[in-house]
């Protein structure tokens, strides 16, 4: 498979948003959303799901937007982008930083989104964005992918305004030199592209 960013990381002055109180915001502050790209003329949803390194081990596996895999009326036309997902309210308290492990440094959550679209297509460009509240102003990461397949993935901080230059693609992990004390975020990514590519 692939895989190249194709706009560099853009950080924004976060700014609080009036739809939530500021106990929930100092809580979360971890949003996503997406927006194809390409194939125009589509309509798309995802399913989330992703690993972290803290027992349970996976994280659940949510459809967004919600019931768009049952009912294509909730199914987002390319071009447009998704709705916000809350990310850090649904994951129930999990989401963690880097942990240090026997091995090395356990690396962020590794959240992997897979997009669903009509009509079929193997080639997907797709924008991905991290926000600390559910508001453009506040959009703190934004990747964009052109890749083959439907399956991409990213580490997500729970602090991201901390860790902007952080969390990474699929693409970006796996176009780094590993070093010797590799994370289990990137062991994953890396044998996910040798098992596509074989």
């Amino acid at each position: 498979m692939n895989r190249r960013p194709y706009l560099s990381p853009l950080r924004v002055p976060g700014l609080a948003p009036f739809a939530l109180p500021l106990a929930s915001i100092a809580e979360s502050g971890v949003f996503v959303r997406f927006r194809l790209a390409e194939p125009k003329a589509s309509r798309y949803f995802g399913r989330l799901a992703g690993y972290i390194h803290i027992s349970p081990c996976y994280l659940p596996r949510p459809v967004w937007p919600h019931g768009a895999d049952e009912n294509q009326g909730k199914r987002v036309s390319s071009g447009m982008p998704t709705p916000w997902f809350y990310l850090k309210k649904h994951e129930a308290g999990r989401f963690h930083g880097q942990i240090s492990r026997a091995g090395g440094v356990a690396e962020f959550p590794n959240v992997t989104a897979d997009f669903i679209i009509t009509p079929h297509s193997n080639i997907r460009n797709e924008v991905i964005e991290l926000a600390s509240s559910p508001d453009e102003e506040s959009v703190v990461k934004r990747w964009e992918e052109l890749f083959t397949g439907s399956l991409t993935s990213f580490l997500v901080s729970p602090n991201l305004e901390r860790d902007a230059d952080s969390p990474e693609t699929a693409s970006e992990m796996t176009a780094c030199p590993l070093p010797k004390t590799i994370s289990a975020s990137r062991q994953l990514a890396a044998t996910y592209e040798r098992n596509t590519n074989e």
